[in-house]
């Protein structure tokens, strides 16, 4: 039986001292992110995630974006990526079909999310992920995550872990539900053609690809705490520049 959390509680186990994000002038270690998906489940489950609750991320990559993607399920729900090139209409559709009931936003969505906030079905709480001033009707990430950590609900196998919507080849998107053993199982074929990340000691791996696209979720969320390496998380290539000596031991997906 496959689990996602398992990777993160393993790479902390293994490689805890090893840094697991890079996001601008933070870092935190394997064994930090464990610590902090732990305490930020407690936070979801506060606002009413438990079994099969949907919670919805609309934001830029950054390490809070990694760290939603596990501490959902470490508190029993499914977590949302939302596509941030949607139009309001889409997004509504998307979050009402899904039944999401935390919505997670950073600065750059929070004036869409004010046009649509009252065509929302099923959102009950907005969290901003951002250190800026807070917006109003929101709850601060800081808060979220401001609690004592709680024990991994054990998602595993059949149950279900991811909501990724499809492009709607037929009409209104689809969401795909993805199991734990569904994305791990697709984690091991793309580590398969990952294995320079494992054997050659490779570092670091930049992350341009916005992470609500399938690939870079399972590149970035879950082969690299499966080889324990460090994720450099960023919202625009051209934050390249900036790396330094970072480079030479780098990959750039």
């Amino acid at each position: 039986m496959f689990s996602m959390t398992q990777l993160v509680r393993r790479a902390a186990q293994t490689n805890g001292k090893v840094v697991a994000t890079i996001d601008g002038e933070r870092s935190q270690t394997w064994s930090e992110f464990a610590h902090k998906i732990a305490c930020f489940a407690n936070g979801l489950q506060q606002l009413g995630i438990g079994s099969d609750g949907c919670v919805a991320m609309m934001a830029l990559n950054s390490d809070r974006y990694f760290e939603f993607m596990f501490a959902t399920p470490w508190a029993g729900g499914v977590f949302q990526p939302v596509n941030t090139r949607l139009a309001g209409p889409e997004v509504v559709y998307w979050l009402n079909d899904s039944e999401a009931s935390v919505l997670i936003v950073d600065s750059n969505f929070v004036a869409l999310v004010a046009e649509i906030r009252d065509q929302l079905q099923h959102v009950k709480h907005f969290v901003f992920v951002d250190d800026g001033d807070l917006p109003a009707g929101y709850i601060p990430y800081a808060e979220v995550i401001d609690n004592d950590p709680v024990k991994d609900a054990n998602r595993q196998g059949d149950d279900m872990a991811g909501l990724f919507y499809t492009g709607g080849t037929t009409g209104a998107a689809k969401g795909a539900m993805l199991s734990h053993n569904n994305l791990i199982a697709n984690m091991m074929q793309l580590r398969a053609r990952c294995l320079l990340v494992i054997e050659d000691k490779v570092e670091n791996i930049v992350a341009p690809l916005p992470l609500y696209h399938n690939y870079a979720f399972l590149l970035h969320c879950l082969v690299m705490p499966y080889a324990g390496n460090h994720n450099i998380l960023i919202t625009n290539p051209r934050e390249l520049d900036s790396l330094g000596g970072l480079l030479s031991k780098t990959v750039v997906t």
